[in-house]
């Protein structure tokens, strides 16, 4: 399908789980964007509880940045998942790996709605009958 849609002129975005399909995918589609989906985003009410630390997130990212730059140089690299929660997670992740940018999901999405209604839901909870 990546392939169809480069030959039809669409710009192509993977996000592959592991360095063996990193590889696998920019090696038959050639896309344009390749992001490292380093796993679920923990955190929040539904996120998995990954034992992965920013510091793990950042090392798998920056190895399957490497093994696809061999095989195609000019990739917009993007790093995404696992321990990627907060902006300071976010800025560890920029300034530890090649990457060009994030792709935050639950991390600007599910996370901080999160938040906002509990913290909300819990003045509610604590207000006073007279």
């Amino acid at each position: 399908m990546l392939k169809l849609a480069k030959e039809m002129g669409f710009v192509t975005a993977t996000m592959p789980y592991n360095v063996e399909d990193s590889i696998k995918i920019v090696r038959e589609a050639e896309p344009h964007i390749f992001c490292f989906h380093a796993g679920t985003t923990k955190g929040g009410l539904v996120g998995f509880d990954t034992p992965y630390t920013i510091q793990d997130t950042a090392k798998r990212t920056q190895e399957a940045f490497n093994e696809v730059l061999k095989i195609k140089s000019d990739l917009i690299l993007l790093a995404h998942g696992a321990s990627l929660v907060t902006p300071k997670d976010g800025q560890y992740l920029l300034d530890n790996t090649s990457t060009h940018g994030l792709w935050t999901g639950s991390a600007t999405e599910r996370i901080p709605i999160e938040e906002a209604v509990f913290k909300t839901a819990s003045q509610f909870v604590n207000l006073k009958m007279k």
